[in-house]
C-alpha cells in the first residue's frame, strides 16, 4: 500500500470511463519530543563571599511520525454511482497527514456541521533568581576563584538540558549539564542547585467529535486524540519553580471523523487541516462551494524547526546570555555595571 509525501490530487468522472482508483493511502500518527533548556549565569561579589545564580528556562517541542503504526484511507470508498469527485491530500515529508480538500458534485441537500477545537496555551515562563549563597562573614567561596578564572573576572554561563517524551509522563527528570558546560559544572557543582523537571500526566484537550454512526454514506477518517502535559521546572533545594509550561501532545488513542461520500446530485465539500501534532486546526463541511465553514482552533502548536528558526533561536540564546551576565554583574559588582 503506497505512502506518499507532498500533495496528491485525485479526480474522477464516474459517469464516464474514468473512475476513482482503488488505492489505499497510509499515513502515520504523530509522536512528540520536548527539550527543556535552562540557561544559568553564575557570578561572585568582589569580596568573593557571595554567589548569585540566575536561571532562565525554555521549552521546545518537536513532532515527527510514529512509524510503528499507520492509519489508512481508501479513496474508492468516497465514490458513488454517478458523481464527479475531486480530492486533494497533503502529507508531511515523514508521512503524517496535513490536510484534505474534497469536492463532490451530486445530490445532497442536507448539510452536516462539525467543530473540533483545540485550546493549547503555553504557560508563561518566569525568570527566577536563586537565593544568594551566603557563607559566614569574612569566609570566601573557593569556587569564586574558578568563576573569575573561567570568566575573566566576569560571570560565567552554563546550559542544562532534559529530553522528555511519552515515557516520562508523571516522572521527575533531571536537567543535565550540556556537553559544552560539563567541565565548568564539575568545578562549580557544590554551589549550584540540582535542576529538575516535574512532568505531569496527560490531560485530554480534544477527543474528537461525537459521532454515533447514524449515517452510512460516510468514510471514517482515523485521527489522534490530543492532550496536554504540564511541566514544572525547578531545583531540588527550593520549592519555588523556576518556570512552568504546558505542552501539546498527540495521544495513542484515536477517534473517527466522518467524511461524506459523493452524493447523486448537487455539490458538497469537505476540508480539514491538521497541525504538526495531528490536532485538527480547521474542519469544514458544506453543500456548495463557498458555504464550507472553516472552524479555526484555539491556541498555538509549535511548527517545524527550520534553518531560519534555528538561527533565530541561537540569536535569542546569545542575547539571553548577554543580558543574564549583565544582570549578575550588576548584582555582584555594582561598580562594574554598565
Amino acid at each position: 500500500m503506497p505512502k506518499l509525501t507532498g500533495t496528491i490530487l485525485i479526480t474522477g468522472f464516474l459517469a464516464g470511463c474514468a473512475t476513482i482508483p482503488d488505492v489505499t493511502y497510509n499515513y502515520y500518527p504523530a509522536k512528540w519530543n520536548t527539550i527543556v533548556t535552562v540557561t544559568q549565569t553564575v557570578g561572585c561579589n568582589a569580596a568573593k563571599t557571595q554567589v548569585v545564580v540566575l536561571n532562565t528556562p525554555s521549552v521546545a517541542t518537536a513532532y515527527s511520525s510514529n512509524l510503528d503504526k499507520s492509519y489508512q484511507i481508501k479513496i474508492k470508498d468516497l465514490k458513488s454511482l454517478s458523481a464527479d469527485v475531486e480530492m486533494t491530500m497533503a502529507f508531511t515529508d515523514d508521512g503524517r497527514l496535513k490536510s484534505i480538500n474534497q469536492s463532490t458534485t451530486g445530490q445532497g441537500e442536507a448539510i452536516i456541521k462539525s467543530a473540533v477545537s483545540l485550546a493549547a496555551t503555553l504557560g508563561a515562563i518566569t525568570l527566577f533568581k536563586a537565593p544568594e549563597v551566603a557563607p559566614p562573614v569574612g569566609v570566601t567561596v573557593p569556587e569564586c576563584a574558578e568563576i573569575d578564572a573561567w570568566g575573566g573576572n566576569k560571570p560565567v554561563t552554563l546550559t542544562y538540558r532534559a529530553p522528555i517524551d511519552s515515557n516520562n509522563l508523571g516522572e521527575t527528570v533531571a536537567l543535565e549539564a550540556a556537553p559544552e558546560s560539563k567541565k565548568l559544572h564539575r568545578l562549580l557543582q557544590s554551589i549550584l542547585p540540582k535542576l529538575k523537571v516535574n512532568v505531569g500526566k496527560a490531560s485530554d484537550i480534544s477527543s474528537g467529535p461525537s459521532y454515533g454512526g447514524q449515517c452510512k454514506d460516510v468514510v471514517l477518517l482515523e485521527l489522534q486524540k490530543i492532550g496536554s502535559v504540564d511541566l514544572s521546572i525547578g531545583s531540588s533545594d527550593d520549592p519555588t519553580p523556576i518556570g512552568r509550561a504546558r505542552i501539546v501532545i498527540p495521544e495513542t488513542g484515536t477517534y473517527k471523523l466522518p467524511i461524506p461520500k459523493a452524493a447523486l446530485f448537487g455539490k458538497q465539500t469537505f476540508s480539514i487541516i491538521l497541525s504538526e501534532a495531528g490536532a485538527v486546526t480547521s474542519v469544514g463541511y458544506g453543500k456548495n462551494v463557498g458555504t464550507a465553514g472553516a472552524l479555526n482552533a484555539l491556541g498555538s502548536i509549535a511548527g517545524t524547526q527550520t534553518a531560519a528558526t534555528e538561527a533565530a533561536d541561537l540569536r535569542a540564546q546569545a542575547d539571553l546570555i548577554a543580558q543574564q551576565q549583565r544582570l549578575v554583574l550588576c548584582q555582584t559588582k555594582p561598580d562594574q555595571c554598565k
